[in-house]
């Protein structure tokens, strides 16, 4: 179990530290509304860290890599993880285009598409890696790469990983 973990978390790490970049609303002034509402959803508490915040489910676990720029959680059993990471500097629209491009000719994943949520336009693709199915959102905020990874066997349709998800916020 303990090297499984590491496993998700490796993979995790390592596919948003190679592309360091929802459905989620604008991040404007309605923001609060729409984190508080996707919270409410799902008892936990909001946690916010040095460039976002995000909804920390009740008995989920959370790590932040402050050096990475990366806030993660996740439930004791590891079926599922959402991610949170903003890295690089002075990047561009091209450096967020071929990392993600990369892990979609890596993984063999998804066409991708741009989905509009946080104020920005995000490219998306969803695919598997080390047997774990993934979601991967990038987008460029002020010449940082933001990337937000939702990961497990149903994520796209489980209720708490769609209450963390819409919950993120970024400051």
């Amino acid at each position: 179990m303990r090297r499984f973990r590491m496993l998700v978390i490796g993979v995790a790490l390592i596919g948003a530290g190679f592309t360091s970049c929802g459905q989620n609303a604008d991040t404007k002034a309605g923001d609060a509304a729409v984190t508080e509402e996707a919270a409410a959803t799902v008892p936990g508490e909001m946690t916010e860290v040095p460039g976002f915040r995000m909804l920390i489910p009740k008995g989920w676990e959370k790590n932040y890599f402050e050096a990475g720029g990366s806030l993660q959680t996740y439930p004791p059993n590891w079926k599922y993880m959402v991610q949170v990471k903003k890295a690089g500097y002075n990047m561009s629209q091209a450096d967020v285009d071929m990392n993600l491009n990369g892990l979609v000719e890596r993984y063999k994943g998804t066409p991708v598409k741009s989905v509009e949520m946080l104020g920005m336009t995000f490219k998306t693709s969803t695919f598997e890696a080390n047997a774990q199915l993934q979601t991967m959102y990038f987008a460029l905020k002020d010449g940082e790469m933001i990337s937000i990874t939702l990961m497990g066997p149903d994520h796209q349709t489980d209720p708490t990983v769609q209450a963390v998800f819409k919950s993120i916020a970024l400051k």
